[in-house]
């Protein structure tokens, strides 16, 4: 897993706890999770990983990185109303349209997301079959994915 961009600002870490996909609809406007987090069942856990399938989201107007992140802040504080341990990683997928690991500048646009990154979140970027594998695990039907990532 690369850091976002290569962002040096980003201190290493290790975040353990369940991978939620951040789900996109048209004019790429995220859609709010509505199901509590249920402790009892799955345990309690330090943190969320959120993980934005980008290859998907790009056929819904999401042009940039930037769209996405703006609204992860809305994201974070509906996920701790519905009891979810606190968000503290998203990893995004490359929206590269080939099978190469990352894609050219045009495909992969790093704009400003810098500026827009909420507090206390880091960002962080894997390949194109890395984003797949992820995808695939994370949208089965009443599949719980938990994770470790580190940087």
């Amino acid at each position: 897993m690369w850091d976002f961009f290569g962002d040096i600002n980003q201190p290493s870490y290790e975040i353990m706890g369940p991978v939620v996909k951040v789900r996109v609809k048209s004019h790429c406007e995220v859609i709010l999770p509505e199901e509590t987090w249920d402790s009892e069942k799955y345990g309690e856990w330090s943190s969320t990983i959120l993980f934005v399938h980008f290859r998907d989201t790009k056929y819904l107007q999401c042009l940039t990185f930037t769209q996405i992140i703006k609204q992860l802040d809305k994201y974070r504080q509906r996920m701790r109303a519905l009891n979810y341990p606190e968000p503290q990683l998203a990893i995004f997928s490359t929206r590269t349209p080939d099978r190469s690991p990352f894609g050219f500048p045009e495909a992969d646009p790093v704009d400003d997301y810098f500026l827009h990154r909420p507090a206390g979140l880091k960002l962080a970027l894997v390949g194109y079959n890395t984003g797949r594998k992820l995808n695939t695990m994370v949208s089965r039907k009443d599949n719980v994915l938990f994770g470790l990532a580190r940087q």
